[in-house]
């Protein structure tokens, strides 16, 4: 009988593990997917995109830090000739030393998505 227990401790052990590894797992999968996809979005954006200015909204801390740079949203009104000027917001990892220049009212680069004018990508 102590054998058994001795087993099915073990089994219930290393299953215990396994569920939690498997859930940190996919925690890590989300948040590194997730800023994987928003770097690939944005080079896109700035390879591909058409030149505007915008007028920084608002920024806002996201609460995520990526190697010790914050993550922040930006609101931004876009402003591209030809065209009525718009509100658009990006989040994106912002060097800390680039913070001064993403205040509201402060006038920033950036490109837009030929394929969906809400998706923009600053140039910072």
């Amino acid at each position: 009988m102590g054998a058994g227990l001795g087993i099915i401790i073990t089994v219930v052990s290393i299953l215990f593990t396994l569920v939690v590894m498997a859930g940190v797992g996919f925690v890590m999968w989300k948040v590194f997917g997730g800023l994987m996809k928003q770097s690939q979005e944005r080079s896109r954006i700035l390879t591909t995109g058409i030149p505007a200015t915008g007028r920084v909204l608002q920024l806002m801390d996201t609460g995520m830090l990526v190697n010790n740079q914050p993550q922040v949203r930006i609101i931004v009104e876009v402003q591209m000739p030809g065209r009525p000027p718009y509100q658009a917001d990006t989040t994106m990892i912002l060097s800390m030393l680039a913070v001064p220049r993403v205040q509201p009212g402060c006038m920033v680069h950036m490109k837009v998505d030929p394929m969906n004018p809400a998706n923009v990508a600053l140039m910072i």
